[in-house]
Parts: structure tokens; sequence; C-alpha cells
């Protein structure tokens, strides 16, 4: 497959990047190391990739914490 963008790394600024390019139609491919997001490295106190109350906030302003949310189950 043929992406416009790959990004790597699944954590807080790449899953940010990527939903704001998708939000455009624009094909995006994030890789990420981990084997298993859903690895205790990943869940972290927020249950969801570990990400903090600043994260949790942009995505909820741009209306993808839901949409993230479900993803990282």
């Amino acid at each position: 497959m043929t992406y416009d963008v790959v990004i790597a790394g699944g954590g807080p600024v790449g899953l940010f990047l990527a939903c704001e390019l998708c939000l455009r139609k624009i094909s995006t491919l994030v890789l990420e190391r981990m084997p298993d997001p859903r690895s205790p490295l990943k869940a972290g106190w927020m249950g969801m990739r570990g990400l903090n109350f600043p994260s949790v906030e942009a995505f909820y302003r741009r209306g993808m914490l839901a949409d993230v949310r479900r993803s990282s189950l």
C-alpha cells in the first residue's frame, strides 16, 4: 500500500498527528515498535496508551477522544 504520511511512534503526539491528518483525508500509517498496544508500558494510569491530561484534552477538543479510546481497547 501507499501512504501520504508515515508516522514513527504511536504515542500521544503520533496519534494526535495521525488523527489530524485523517480528518483532512490524508492517508496515514502509524508504525509502533511495541507489538501489543495494550502492554503495561502503553496502558499508563489513564488506560489509553499513556495519554496525559493535555493530550486527552487536545483529543477531546478536536472531537477525537472517543475514537482514540475505542482504538486503544
